[in-house]
């Protein structure tokens, strides 16, 4: 997955993980902040195995 393909899979699925996080946390910014942390993690760990 290259940069591009992770831009389209953020503007295709971000709203809905978003969604989750914040039904999953207690409130509003502690979901923010969860799917803030989830989208950095995936960009990270795509990165160390070489996907972007």
């Amino acid at each position: 997955m290259n940069n591009k393909e992770f831009e389209q899979f953020v503007l295709d699925n971000g709203k809905e993980i978003l969604r989750f996080c914040r039904m999953t946390c207690a409130d509003r910014e502690a979901g923010d902040e969860l799917y803030q942390d989830t989208m950095l993690k995936l960009l990270s760990k795509m990165r160390s195995l070489d996907l972007l």
